[in-house]
């Protein structure tokens, strides 16, 4: 059930980043919720909800905006993974921790976008990819996970599981 839930929460956040969060574009990048949720899911709820989230999100970002299908999907694996690895060593109640992981996994997902589109031959700008995309969408994607990192964490405590360990472990 809770992967059903996971599913149904990366499809609902989906719909929010293809419809509403369309209009919340400055400099005209917009937040990445997918990657967001994905953080999220990967230190609250540990390595299986985070891979769950992770392949959710990727396969509906790759079946609808991907050149290359299975790219979103790789890269929010390696970003799920990767932060469920690193998160332990932070203090999950910590404010800075969805900071820093959202902004490790910004990171991470445009340096594999760049490897990909290199290996495939695309062209790309490589100071534009940095400066207009990474940096603005960096600031945007730690704010919004912070929020949800927040209310998630809430959420949780209402529903009798104060830490991520013990919904992880069941």
């Amino acid at each position: 059930m809770r992967y059903v839930i996971t599913a149904l929460t990366m499809f609902a956040g989906f719909m929010l980043q293809t419809t509403l969060l369309q209009h919340i574009r400055i400099f005209g990048v917009l937040p990445n919720l997918a990657i967001a949720l994905v953080v999220v899911f990967s230190v609250r709820l540990k390595m299986p909800m985070g891979i769950c989230a992770a392949a959710a999100g990727g396969i509906l970002q790759d079946l609808f905006f991907s050149p290359a299908f299975g790219m979103y999907t790789l890269i929010y694996l390696t970003v799920a993974f990767s932060v469920s690895a690193i998160s332990g060593n932070f203090f999950e109640d910590s404010s800075a921790t969805p900071i820093i992981m959202i902004a490790f996994a910004t990171i991470c997902q445009y340096l594999m976008m760049i490897v990909i589109y290199y290996f495939a031959g695309m062209q790309f700008n490589l100071s534009a990819i940095f400066l207009r995309m990474l940096l603005p969408e960096l600031l945007m994607n730690a704010v919004l996970c912070w929020a949800l990192y927040k209310i998630f964490g809430r959420i949780l405590g209402r529903i009798g599981f104060e830490s991520a360990g013990r919904w992880s472990n069941e």
